[in-house]
């Protein structure tokens, strides 16, 4: 891996030496790979003292105090996001320089000149914003990358604020982040990561809270593609937007509000009483040329239907066997997952081929390495990736390979080193796409520095081997945008190496609407002209909804 020859030198615009904790987390990632140099101070945010009958009148005729007393009895109510983090002891030392802008027009502020002087004499490389509303003139170009700032929502649907309410609001399954370099043009800046998130649709201040922590490490991330030469996108042209601007909700929106989000809830609630997950494995004669299309799910050779206690999934096709396939098998009985071999032309089971142990395994993904056929199950609630070697008949375990939670592991050789995708237990699972890498797949395994590579719940976590199609390399993903295990992306990988990773999504593929399973796909295995896929069906379990149920009574009682 190259090193930076380099440190980066960036200033900070803010109010104060105290921040939310969302940023303080975003500032101390900057710290360690670029150097803060100087901090610029909003002189037109000093608060001002209100009296006690400024205090009344703003009581009873203001008509955003609804607003503000949800958000101060609800809304930021335990939130981890936006306690206050004094970071004195960290840039206390830097120089500070008060500014008071020029404002022009009813929102665009501007740089005196002195100040603009003191940016260039500081030789910062980038400006970090978190204060000043909305900047324009020539502060934007003075730093040589510019100034950056975050906008917490789908900056192509929604402009304004408050940050991701809307979605909530308008039942969006996802909501967006942007990282921007600041442009004259409103609304419109120069993307520099963007990451979509499952919307929480039960709580504001966990949907706020989650976009807020993931999207903190993006300033980092690109700092290290600049020491790398791998940020070109810091000049491609700015976005454009017509998306309405919002504001804050009036009291009629934000009691429509309170009554979706409690209506969310009880659909919460008691969709697991009614309603659980029934997989099934199929079998699909199509290449890659066919996925890549985007065709929909059509003329599917299901594996026969298990009681409805049970269901099969994540089907690998075996390396070293014609015809066999690995799967994950799962009982409701005892909630637990093992691999079983399938015949793939019957459906049938093999008497052999299987993996079983005492906690869950999933994912059974196969690999050849010198001759030998390995097997990567999930196991992530030991809190470890293992595999296991085939010896004749049976799996024996070979070692662990990480020691990290590792969701849907997926292996790949390429430009001669070893690379291991996956998401992480409890971290992102269906949003953080985590990429390690060795010289074998014995490892050692060392992180990549971009970790998390990419924030984005309709396109990260794992859903089958890469492939490769006309000299390109292909790697399915799982849309969970609307639920887990929704639909699979497939995405085109442009770039792979030790400092850099970037891919582009090209197609799509939705389960069959119109047959058995029609309600998510989550596994997409290429295998020559044949592939094998997964599909669920939401169905009334028995045991499913007694197991759920006695869960919530055991939580009750803890309480």
């Amino acid at each position: 891996m190259s090193t930076p020859t380099t440190k980066l030198r960036f200033g900070i615009m803010c109010n104060s030496l105290e921040f939310p904790a969302w940023e303080a987390e975003c500032i101390r990632a900057l710290c360690r790979v670029a150097e803060p140099v100087i901090l610029f101070l909003d002189e037109g945010a000093q608060p001002q003292r209100v009296g006690f009958f400024g205090k009344l009148r703003k009581l009873l005729f203001d008509p955003e105090m609804p607003w503000t007393l949800f958000l101060r009895r609800i809304g930021n109510r335990g939130s981890t996001a936006l306690p206050r983090v004094d970071l004195t002891d960290e840039l206390g030392q830097l120089e500070q320089r008060r500014v008071k802008t020029i404002n022009k027009g009813r929102f665009s502020r501007y740089f005196p000149e002195d100040d603009i002087a003191v940016v260039r004499e500081s030789k910062v490389d980038f400006i970090m914003r978190f204060a000043f509303g909305i900047l324009r003139g020539e502060v934007l170009q003075a730093p040589r990358y510019g100034v950056w700032s975050f906008h917490h929502d789908d900056i192509e649907k929604y402009r304004g604020g408050p940050p991701c309410f809307w979605e909530i609001y308008h039942g969006d399954d996802v909501t967006g982040a942007t990282l921007q370099r600041i442009t004259d043009r409103l609304d419109g800046g120069i993307v520099l990561r963007r990451g979509y998130f499952r919307t929480a649709k039960t709580s504001y201040r966990v949907n706020r809270d989650s976009v807020y922590h993931a999207s903190a490490i993006w300033p980092a991330q690109v700092c290290r593609d600049i020491q790398h030469d791998n940020a070109a996108y810091l000049d491609d042209e700015p976005t454009k937007s017509d998306a309405p601007i919002y504001y804050r909700p009036t009291r009629w929106q934000l009691a429509v509000f309170l009554l979706r989000v409690f209506r969310n809830y009880l659909g919460a609630q008691l969709r697991p009483l009614l309603k659980s997950d029934q997989w099934n494995v199929g079998v699909v004669q199509a290449g890659p040329e066919e996925w890549l299309q985007s065709k929909p799910m059509e003329k599917v050779r299901w594996f026969p239907s298990r009681p409805r206690r049970e269901f099969v999934a994540d089907p690998f096709p075996s390396v070293d066997r014609e015809g066999e396939v690995l799967v994950e098998s799962y009982d409701y009985r005892n909630e637990t997952g093992f691999i079983t071999a399938y015949d793939a032309a019957t459906g049938e089971v093999l008497d052999d081929g299987g993996i079983r142990e005492s906690h869950h395994l999933s994912y059974p993904l196969t690999v050849s390495v010198d001759g030998s056929l390995y097997c990567l199950p999930e196991c992530a609630s030991q809190g470890e990736l293992r595999w296991y070697r085939r010896e004749g008949k049976d799996w024996k375990p070979a070692g662990t390979l990480l020691q990290e939670p590792v969701l849907d592991a997926t292996l790949l050789e390429h430009d001669g080193r070893w690379w291991l995708f996956g998401t992480k237990l409890n971290d992102g699972q269906d949003t953080k796409l985590f990429i390690w890498s060795a010289e074998a797949p014995e490892g050692p395994w060392e992180p990549h520095p971009l970790n998390p590579v990419k924030a984005d719940v309709r396109s990260s976590r794992p859903a089958g081997r890469f492939f490769r199609h006309e000299g390109k390399l292909y790697r399915p993903a799982q849309d969970c945008s609307a639920g887990y295990g929704g639909a699979v992306a497939i995405n085109r990988v442009e770039r792979l190496t030790r400092e850099s990773f970037a891919e582009v999504e090209v197609a799509r593929i939705e389960p069959e609407k119109n047959g058995p399973y029609p309600s998510g796909l989550h596994t997409l295995c290429v295998d020559g002209r044949q592939t094998v896929v997964d599909g669920k069906r939401e169905i009334f379990i028995p045991r499913a909804s007694w197991n759920h149920l006695c869960r919530r009574v055991r939580r009750l009682f803890k309480r």
